[in-house]
């Protein structure tokens, strides 16, 4: 039963969904093999009823379906609160949610009260996230450390300077936003902010500003109000609210996002992997002065235009990812994808000759990567809920969605 409202995070979920029945799996030399033994599942008692949960220490939060909050409450239901979630799947959909409550719930005969449970549309498999691992007794453990091979670390010393803590930025040329003709601009007063979560809020926006992504300015045609996120680290990611305002009048991109089979079967013969991950990804391409007046920002402390492509913008995964696929195109066994790039050989010597050509790249372009989400010279990666191993591929549980959807 919910006692009081309470305020919850805005949430970004990767990886949530379960396969689709109705779909074949692809066969080609690289199968992608059911792994479903490998999942770790509980099943924990909620309003006397049991519910079955697959256990995500990737996931943030503990989320049901609807199909499943049907079945828990047949009867009347609970009241849902609606709490500001912006979910999202691994290709950047967005999905759409009922609310939020707190629970009761028995596990192992042992009664534990008022955890927060996320409802989502649909008949999605149940996660159970690390905001419940603490009270269930939960915890995560074998994280292993790889040793890179001298001639990678060579190349990673070579480009070390590509790992900085600074945030890149592309030398091309800016993207430009593209919005219907004899649009009327929309412009939305800011949004109240917390008191509790003021200060990250002015502390993030201080931050922005010093990385010249947020530019304060005196008048914008059009303003979106932010939506803060609350990150497992305890700091603040700034959205816009684009789908108010700037995204009713977005012209989309001509770009197809590929779709995750076509992704897969076109790997062929990697034993031994890298994975890059780009710091900020989208932030790392400037906009020119037209766009970023576009995604101007209304907050508490005044309207900032925005110099950089932001998240939320509904175009911004297709320009991104074509930005990404022509910068790196022509380099055999690299796949990029949003933030991350999977780069791939059949020996040591091969994947070094790719990593160096694909660094060499990123450096010419002024973009960055984050160095701890990196890996380098491994034989197993986790890639887009799938687990490769020697140009083979386990599924974790996932639903392919196309970029209309």
């Amino acid at each position: 039963m919910v006692k009081d409202r309470k305020s919850y995070d805005v949430l970004k979920v990767d990886q949530l969904f379960s396969v689709s029945g109705g779909k074949s799996k692809p066969q080609s030399i690289n199968q992608i093999l059911s792994s479903r033994s490998r999942k770790k599942s509980t099943t924990i008692y909620i309003n006397q009823k049991p519910c079955k949960f697959e256990v995500d220490s990737g996931s943030d939060y503990t989320i049901v379906s609807s199909k499943t909050f049907d079945q828990l409450w047949p009867g009347v239901k609970p009241l849902l609160y609606e709490c500001g979630l912006e979910l999202s799947d691994f290709q950047h959909n967005g999905v759409p949610n009922r609310g939020v409550l707190d629970v009761d719930i028995e596990n192992n005969k042992r009664p534990i009260k008022d955890l927060p449970l996320i409802i989502v549309n649909g008949n999605q498999s149940n996660v159970l996230g690390c905001n419940w691992f603490d009270a269930l007794g939960i915890s995560v453990q074998g994280v292993l450390a790889i040793e890179e091979s001298p001639t990678i670390k060579h190349i990673l010393g070579k480009f070390e300077h590509l790992f900085s803590k600074e945030l890149g930025k592309f030398r091309g040329e800016p993207v430009s936003l593209q919005v219907k003709n004899n649009i009327q601009p929309i412009r939305l007063p800011a949004r109240r902010i917390p008191i509790a979560i003021r200060s990250l809020v002015e502390t993030e926006l201080d931050r922005l500003c010093a990385q010249g992504i947020f530019e304060p300015v005196e008048y914008s045609d059009w303003a979106t109000p932010i939506v803060p996120v609350l990150k497992s680290d305890g700091t603040i990611r700034i959205c816009g609210d684009y789908k108010s305002s700037l995204n009713k009048a977005m012209l989309p991109h001509n770009f197809q996002i590929p779709s995750i089979s076509s992704l897969i079967s076109s790997i062929e013969g990697g034993k031994i992997f890298a994975k890059l991950d780009l710091a900020q990804a989208y932030q790392q391409l400037a906009v020119d002065e037209h766009s970023a007046m576009l995604q101007t920002v209304a907050t508490h402390k005044g309207a900032f235009k925005v110099n950089r492509l932001q998240f939320g913008i509904s175009s911004a995964p297709r320009i991104f990812q074509n930005f990404i696929d022509v910068l790196l195109r022509n380099i055999p066994c690299v796949l990029p994808y949003f933030d991350d790039v999977v780069i791939m050989g059949g020996t040591e010597t091969e994947l070094s000759e790719r990593i160096n050509e694909v660094l060499s790249r990123f450096d010419k372009s002024g973009l960055h990567l984050r160095r701890d989400r990196c890996k380098f010279g491994v034989h197993t990666i986790h890639f887009l809920g799938y687990k490769t191993e020697a140009a083979r591929f386990f599924g974790l549980p996932l639903v392919e969605l196309d970029d209309n959807d």
